[in-house]
């Protein structure tokens, strides 16, 4: 299959990471859908490259509520008729000490980095088995594999998001489904 035919679900795809990935897959022409809870980013950013219409999807999701993630790989099947690569790559990254105890900002990180991780996942895997063809991409961080003092839920979350993915891919291969798994685990960059 080409690329001109692949379609990728980018979660997080209106800022860093996840936008960056979403234009440079453009740029290659994949079919991409971009999600995000900003849908004029996500129009932004389609905009600024002149894509066609045909060649992308930009769906309004909060990836906490796997109503709306129902929705965005409803929108995608309708579409496309396919998911061929889904990049988890909504996150977010307030940082502070365990001591300052802002339990609201760790709830909310565990809702986007651990819970819509789980989300996309649960909704893109039976499509990807049923097709014995896919690839998850889960984006984790250097965090999950070094502490910092002003990350320790973060690092967790990540931490989480990379147990997941090795979890799952132990549980495709042995389920020979085809769907390959991979994590990434970047640094702070400039995206």
């Amino acid at each position: 299959m080409s690329k001109q035919t692949k379609v990728v679900i980018i979660t997080g795809a209106s800022s860093g990471i996840g936008k960056s990935t979403a234009e440079l897959l453009l740029k290659e022409n994949f079919k991409v859908v971009l999600a995000a809870r900003r849908l004029d980013k996500l129009e932004e950013i389609v905009q600024k490259l002149s894509v066609s219409a045909e060649d992308y999807l930009a769906v309004e999701t909060d990836v906490t509520d796997v109503t709306l993630v129902d929705n965005l790989v409803e929108q995608t099947m309708t579409k496309f008729g396919r998911v061929d690569v889904l990049i988890n790559s909504a996150g977010i990254m307030p940082l502070s000490t365990l001591a300052e105890g802002r339990v609201n900002e760790w709830d909310n990180m565990i809702d986007v980095n651990i819970r819509g991780t789980l989300h996309s996942i649960k909704n893109v895997l039976p499509i990807m088995r049923k097709q014995r063809n896919g690839h998850i991409i889960n984006i984790a961080s250097i965090a999950a594999h070094e502490a910092n003092p002003l990350g320790g839920v973060y690092g967790a979350t990540k931490a989480a998001v990379l147990m997941i993915s090795n979890s799952l891919r132990k549980e495709e291969s042995n389920a020979k489904s085809n769907v390959r798994v991979s994590v990434i685990s970047p640094g702070a960059g400039n995206t």
